[in-house]
């Protein structure tokens, strides 16, 4: 027996059992599911109060300029009840008619869907276990609204998931909503997660690979950000040799300083995995030269990237064990010095190396 959904003169939903029911139930809303007389649930949604938008309102200017008509819309729209929600992700997990049901009836309510805690996670499963025509449809629901989901804290992750289950060539109109303000997406609380989504997915296309591009020509005020240096960790991790290198140039202009913060040092940590023999080769000698090696091996954030240098290949590391041995007992007496005298243990520096 399969249940479909009716709504009685309350308005809650209900599973009705029809076991002589084979084909989907249409959401038009002059139809009726047979032996009921009830009609078919095509509202699903109560009506929302301010909160949700304010919360949703992205606070950069540049963002608030692409997301004035969303706001505009939701202000008029409607909110969906958890429960009622629940019911249809059920569904939605479900295989043939429950599924076909469900996905009718988010029809053309995913702009307030994805604005909504239990909305997004419903629009999520949409998504995955759609096809990808079905799911290019519900992503183009979102079409204009991109800017103001990305910076939502529910929004996002229904972006997030259209950048991972459509082709990059079908999620193109993602890129162009948020180009125009890629900095302050990078830099914003939620919206880096998409950003992130687009360097790990998208480079193939022409657009991604220019708003890189852009990304990159601000390579210091991203890997200062709290939320900046995600993107570019991505970018040295997915990015073109090209792209790396720039990252990598642009952080010798301030390597012992950089270290030194929370933020850039996971960059530079990256850039120490991930960049060409001759870009770290380029870091290690920037950081040599510097001779503050000693001091970096003892700072809360400085000892990361020390470590990471000795992770190097040995010609590489060579200049690097030379500068620390001789502060080997030093080093020991802090805390995070002694992790850098481990990681040397760990290394079993051969006696070639040792001055």
């Amino acid at each position: 027996m399969m249940p479909h959904a009716a709504v009685p003169s309350d308005g809650s939903i209900l599973l009705l059992h029809q076991p002589h029911v084979e084909t989907p139930i249409n959401e038009s809303a002059d139809q009726s599911i047979p032996g009921n007389n009830e009609p078919l649930m095509t509202n699903i949604f109560v009506p929302v109060g301010p909160t949700l938008l304010e919360q949703a309102q992205p606070q950069h200017s540049c963002c608030q300029r692409h997301c004035q008509s969303t706001q505009s819309c939701l202000q008029k729209c409607n909110h969906p009840e958890p429960s009622r929600c629940s019911e249809l992700l059920e569904m939605l997990e479900a295989a043939g008619t429950q599924r076909t049901t469900a996905l009718q009836l988010i029809k053309g309510r995913i702009p307030h869907l994805a604005f909504d805690g239990a909305g997004c996670r419903l629009v999520q499963a949409a998504l995955k276990c759609s096809s990808v025509s079905t799911a290019t449809k519900i992503a183009r629901e979102l079409h204009t609204h991109i800017c103001m989901a990305a910076t939502c804290q529910h929004g996002n992750f229904v972006v997030q998931r259209i950048v991972e289950v459509l082709p990059a060539s079908l999620s193109g109109f993602v890129v162009d909503e948020l180009s125009d303000a890629v900095l302050e997406m990078a830099c914003h609380r939620f919206a880096c997660r998409i950003i992130c989504r687009l360097l790990e997915h998208c480079l193939s296309t022409p657009k991604t690979r220019d708003m890189m591009d852009k990304l990159l020509r601000d390579v210091d005020v991203l890997c200062n950000n709290r939320y900046g240096h995600f993107v570019l960790e991505v970018a040295l991790e997915h990015g073109s040799p090209e792209n790396r290198t720039v990252i990598a140039t642009a952080l010798l202009q301030n390597l012992a300083y950089l270290a030194r913060q929370r933020s850039a040092s996971h960059v530079l940590v990256n850039a120490l995995r991930f960049c060409c023999y001759v870009d770290c080769a380029a870091l290690v000698n920037g950081f040599v030269k510097g001779g503050q090696l000693g001091v970096l091996a003892i700072h809360k954030y400085g000892h990361k990237v020390v470590c990471a240098l000795l992770e190097l290949p040995q010609e590489q590391m060579r200049q690097v064990v030379n500068q620390l041995l001789p502060e080997m007992l030093r080093l020991q007496k802090w805390k995070y010095g002694k992790r850098v005298v481990e990681q040397l243990t760990c290394q079993q520096i051969p006696s070639a190396l040792i001055p």
